[in-house]
């Protein structure tokens, strides 16, 4: 979802930028780069590590997503095609799911601004649902014994090399749109890459 279906990786680096000043620390593109597609806490102990602190992950959780939310408002915006794709593919009458290491409310609030909350998606598992975070299949195999479906029958669009690790582990397709923060030439493992949503309605179009 981050990065993906919503530009809420930019929301979430304001927040980090806002809890580094806090800290006295820097928060630099590689370390944004390690924390992308991981479960809901584990990207935060990432951080921390990173910033070599003995903090409580748990109550740096909390200000991060704090701070994400106090930002929604005036900076969420969803990825050029995103409306557009979730369309055709409901016109289509291919079932949707959201399998994401973000935490529910984060899920929530993201959906519900766009109106996108009722009638897209089937099934949505967040973070707090797992135990171990992409690049582990462990989102992925869930999604697909959820859907009662063959990982052959499904395709994943993802916006990090965590996810996609994760959903070729599953067995899935898996289609990469890289985000400003993802370096293309990391995803050789994903059966196609896109520049964008826009890009992928084609592709629908055509099963």
């Amino acid at each position: 979802m981050d990065g993906l279906m919503f530009n809420s990786e930019l929301v979430y680096r304001a927040a980090l930028e806002e809890m580094a000043k806090r800290r006295g620390r820097i928060f630099t593109d590689a370390i944004h780069r390690s924390m992308m597609g991981k479960a809901a806490i584990e990207d935060i102990r990432v951080l921390l590590n990173a910033w070599n602190l003995k903090e409580d992950p748990r109550e740096a959780f909390i200000e991060r997503n704090d701070l994400y939310i106090s930002l929604v408002d005036h900076l969420l915006k969803p990825m050029p095609g995103l409306i557009e794709l979730l369309d055709t593919i409901k016109n289509k009458e291919l079932r949707m799911a959201i399998a994401t290491g973000s935490e529910r409310r984060i899920v929530d609030i993201n959906l519900s601004t766009y109106k996108l909350d009722f009638g897209y998606f089937e099934l949505i598992i967040s973070g707090d649902g797992i135990k171990n975070g992409k690049p582990d299949p462990e989102i992925y195999n869930k999604t697909v014994q959820l859907l009662a479906l063959k990982p052959i029958e499904c395709l994943v669009i993802e916006d990090s090399l965590n996810g996609v690790i994760a959903a070729k582990a599953t067995g899935c397709k898996a289609f990469a749109v890289p985000n400003q923060w993802s370096d293309p030439k990391d995803f050789n493992m994903a059966d196609n890459v896109f520049a964008s949503l826009e890009q992928i309605i084609p592709v629908i179009l055509g099963i």
